[in-house]
């Protein structure tokens, strides 16, 4: 697991972790079941939709998270994900031009 010091990072690490864990387990599916997914046989096609269904909702739930945790605003609507992802991004540069004055520095 990996180890975030910024707060709104450090309980995502489950979160990142579980991610990590069923991308590797679509990796294992995928290297045994290939032939079957070669074919579009219902079930493994059915199989892998759903574990990349649940990897994308784990991405979107972190962004959610993280965009809650650095200013409280979470964006709603179809547009959700592209402006969490943009208001985040926006948030941590910012954070990081901050953390890097020299006035910020501790002596």
């Amino acid at each position: 697991m990996t180890a975030f010091k910024h707060p709104a990072f450090a309980k995502l690490s489950p979160k990142i972790a579980r991610g990590a864990k069923e991308l590797q387990q679509i990796e294992e599916y995928l290297s045994a079941h290939g032939s079957e997914m070669s074919l579009g046989e219902w079930g493994a096609v059915a199989a892998v939709s759903l574990a990349v269904h649940n990897v994308y909702n784990g991405i979107e739930d972190i962004l959610l998270s993280l965009s809650n945790d650095i200013d409280g605003l979470v964006p709603q609507g179809l547009r959700c994900a592209r402006m969490c992802s943009i208001r985040c991004r926006r948030k941590l540069q910012a954070s990081a031009r901050l953390c890097s004055t020299p006035s910020f520095i501790s002596p």
